[in-house]
């Protein structure tokens, strides 16, 4: 119920009534203490199973390590880490490394990387954190090499690996890049939706390059992969922006016989477009439709 202060309550009440609390409620507290950021509770309580030689299980472990993170402890949680890297699975590894990641300390993430590969704990899970660290400082040819080098630790890579890097690179407006590791995704069989193309098409519309984007959405439908209203709110967006009604209107015309549901996103390129083409009572037409 996100109740610190009625957990700790009970925690006290049970020492007053002469009820030592064990590793459950102790691990419990913890836990709270940590998500909330309550440094100061949080180390009194570690201190007390310290002193109880009570065992912190791995899911506490690194909501600690959060803590310490998110508060700038820098110091504090690589010691910490290192306190239990000895004993950690490859999951534990993966929630270490992203407590340093998700906040931009790449350089501890990395460390703590290395700690896992000498470990020999590593796993897709703890590569794709580790990708993820990178994507956030936008650190491209970094989570490539990553992704690129799972092989010879006998890991393959798995659909987020693939989809993060897809997002990264077409992020960066590279979108060639991106379409390398859509391959290597379909190749790999783990292609199971139109969201990776999605981005890729999008990433080539913003570029210009509409032969690609055509090419894309052929090879898509092709493939057999199910095609949304997103994918076609980008190709109607796109040959809006190039000033081209017919194929405009054309992709609409898709969306109408897939069945799917039409929606602003699908009609605003269009009254955008009539708009500037000056066709005026089209653009009203479609306005009234989404209550514009």
């Amino acid at each position: 119920m996100d109740d610190i202060d009625v957990a700790a309550y009970y925690f006290r009440k049970m020492k007053t009534d002469n009820l030592l609390p064990d590793v459950v409620s102790c691990r419990t507290l913890l836990y709270g203490y940590s998500i909330k950021g309550l440094v100061t509770k949080a180390e009194a309580i570690l201190k007390e199973m310290d002193e109880r030689n009570m065992v912190i299980d791995e899911y506490t472990q690194s909501a600690v390590t959060r803590m310490y993170v998110n508060a700038g402890m820098l110091e504090h949680a690589w010691r910490w880490f290192e306190k239990f890297n000895y004993q950690m699975d490859s999951e534990c590894f993966s929630a270490n490394i992203d407590a340093f990641g998700e906040r931009g300390h790449v350089f501890l993430a990395e460390k703590a990387f290395m700690c896992c590969i000498i470990r020999k704990t590593l796993s897709v899970c703890v590569c794709n954190v580790m990708i993820k660290a990178y994507r956030l400082v936008g650190k491209l040819d970094e989570a490539c090499e990553i992704a690129d080098g799972t092989v010879r630790y006998g890991i393959l890579p798995d659909n987020l690996t693939y989809s993060s890097l897809i997002q990264l690179m077409s992020t960066a407006k590279l979108p060639e890049k991106a379409l390398y590791y859509l391959r290597k995704m379909q190749a790999a069989k783990l292609l199971i939706d139109c969201v990776p193309y999605s981005v890729i098409i999008s990433s080539f519309a913003k570029n210009g390059n509409l032969r690609m984007v055509e090419c894309l959405f052929r090879q898509m439908v092709t493939s057999g992969i199910q095609t949304d209203t997103y994918v076609y709110s980008i190709l109607i967006d796109a040959y809006a922006e190039d000033g081209d009604v017919q194929k405009a209107e054309a992709y609409f015309g898709l969306v109408k016989k897939a069945g799917l549901s039409e929606s602003t996103t699908t009609y605003n390129p269009l009254i955008k477009l009539y708009t500037k083409a000056g066709h005026l009572a089209l653009s009203q037409r479609h306005g009234k439709r989404i209550n514009i």
